[in-house]
């Protein structure tokens, strides 16, 4: 699962309003988003609603953030006048955007091939360069956007290997679970106790996503993590990993119903070992190479806006495509 929030959302509608809506369709609203302690006790909550709004609002609005002393119904007296609907935060399964994504994609006339590896790439000319496959086929472009993610192959050919992934010393246990959210929203629970922190969210009326962040010594891990991947595991690699979890957090005192329930009845479950560039990088274009996403900029432990950045990479990108690439009576670059 992933959140989706107005800046990855903004990006989608200047593509296309219909393809927003039928990604709002397929994902679940925010209402509110909480800051919890790992028994269940609200220490805080805001209007996730006010992300929507336009700056101007926000600066200015006293609303934004309330204490749990306050009563909910207070939360909906923020005038509504101002918001935008189509911007609302969603929880949403990752295979449903990706499959939304790819028709519209196929829709547009773009031609996508699966199964390809890159083997190498060069430069032949000043304004070209030769891709080539470990299936043996080879491909020419004039603008090569590398979307590959942390372990980016394009980025590490063209920095010559200058930087490479490190460990944060975090490890984040994400899973779905068919169980319903009961609080509407984004729920935010951190534990002093288990030196961990979580997040909580719905992809659907009777789903959510959890996501647990700890600090882990890789040395001493029973089942391996994945460093900057998806580490996936067997549902029953799953159930073991989220069961042993519960239990550990019920000792704690953690909070069953609002945060055991989604370990105990995991669906499928991944580790993913956070990393960082080391050293950032200063620029992410290479003469005709443009690196966009985690292939750019993996993002830091807890941020959760990893795919937004993508998506305004990849805006941002388009914005100045337009702006000084196109020239009427010439070839698009």
């Amino acid at each position: 699962g992933m959140g989706m929030y107005p800046n990855g959302l903004r990006v989608i509608r200047d593509i296309s309003p219909k393809l927003l809506e039928r990604i709002q369709q397929a994902g679940c609203p925010y209402q509110y988003r909480r800051w919890m302690r790992h028994d269940g006790t609200e220490v805080a909550v805001a209007d996730e609603t006010v992300l929507t709004r336009p700056e101007s609002d926000q600066k200015h609005d006293n609303n934004i953030f309330s204490l749990s002393a306050l009563d909910e119904a207070a939360d909906t007296s923020l005038s509504s006048a101002s918001l935008d609907p189509d911007l609302q935060p969603i929880g949403i399964r990752r295979w449903r955007l990706q499959k939304i994504l790819y028709e519209a994609a196929v829709e547009a006339g773009i031609d996508i091939q699966f199964g390809k590896r890159l083997d190498t790439l060069k430069e032949l000319t000043d304004d070209t360069i030769s891709l080539r496959f470990d299936d043996g086929t080879t491909h020419a472009t004039r603008l090569l956007v590398a979307a590959d993610g942390a372990k980016s192959k394009i980025r590490s050919i063209a920095t010559k290997g200058a930087c490479t992934l490190k460990y944060t010393g975090t490890t984040c246990l994400m899973g779905t679970s068919a169980t319903p959210r009961a609080d509407q929203g984004l729920s935010l629970p951190s534990s002093l106790t288990t030196k961990c922190h979580g997040a909580f969210y719905p992809t659907g009326p009777s789903e959510q996503c959890f996501q647990f962040h700890f600090p882990v010594d890789l040395e001493k891990e029973s089942i391996p993590t994945i460093l900057g991947g998806w580490g996936g595991m067997t549902h029953h690699m799953s159930q073991e990993e989220c069961e042993e979890l519960a239990k550990q957090l019920e000792e704690e005192g953690w909070h069953t119903e609002k945060f055991l329930q989604p370990l105990q009845n995991v669906e499928k479950a991944l580790k993913i070992g956070l990393t960082t560039l080391d050293p950032p990088l200063k620029t992410f274009t290479f003469r005709r190479i443009v690196l966009v996403g985690d292939a750019a900029h993996p993002p830091v432990p807890y941020l959760g806006q990893g795919a937004q950045q993508g998506l305004e990479d990849a805006g941002t990108l388009a914005m100045l495509l337009k702006r000084f690439c196109l020239v009427p009576g010439y070839p698009n670059p």
